[in-house]
């Protein structure tokens, strides 16, 4: 791999996948977000708030951080969809991993607007998107009208 590693999560542990790149002398740069129990246990708009300003935060690190040739890897779904729109936006090609991609398809304003940007997100050539079951590929090829979008198999831990 002639990049870096720059692996971005909702919390500041440091867990195994990264020792496993490390292992393998793979440069790794690791962010992560301190998800403070005071805002947590906020009242529920409060705390999607918080989270979402933390996560386009460490989208920028993610992006500004990285190079070209670098890969992101997002252990979010969400993160990696601001990771995508940042990088379109500031025009810096990035290839993206996002783990454990999960889309409930309900009828309403949010998810509508979930769907869209999942639906840009996942036609992006440099996108590559994991889920934890082979089904769930077949299903989102059908919900976001992809022509064969390759999903990567990851099972949970």
């Amino acid at each position: 791999m002639d990049g870096k590693i720059v692996f971005l999560k909702d919390s500041e542990i440091n867990d195994w996948l990264i020792f496993e790149f490390k292992k393998k002398n793979i440069d790794v740069d690791f962010f992560g977000i301190n998800n403070s129990s005071q805002k947590l246990n906020s009242f529920r708009v409060i705390r999607i708030l918080y989270l979402h300003s933390r996560y386009i935060i460490l989208s920028f690190k993610g992006v500004f951080k990285s190079e070209k040739k670098d890969v992101i890897i997002c252990y979010l779904d969400v993160l990696g969809m601001y990771v995508f729109l940042l990088s379109k936006i500031t025009f810096r090609k990035r290839k993206i991993i996002v783990i454990n991609l999960m889309f409930n398809n309900h009828n309403n304003f949010i998810t509508k607007i979930k769907k869209y940007l999942f639906r840009l997100m996942l036609k992006d050539v440099n996108i590559y998107p994991t889920v934890t079951s082979r089904s769930l590929s077949n299903v989102y090829n059908e919900v976001f009208k992809l022509r064969e979008k390759v999903f990567y198999l990851v099972q949970d831990c």
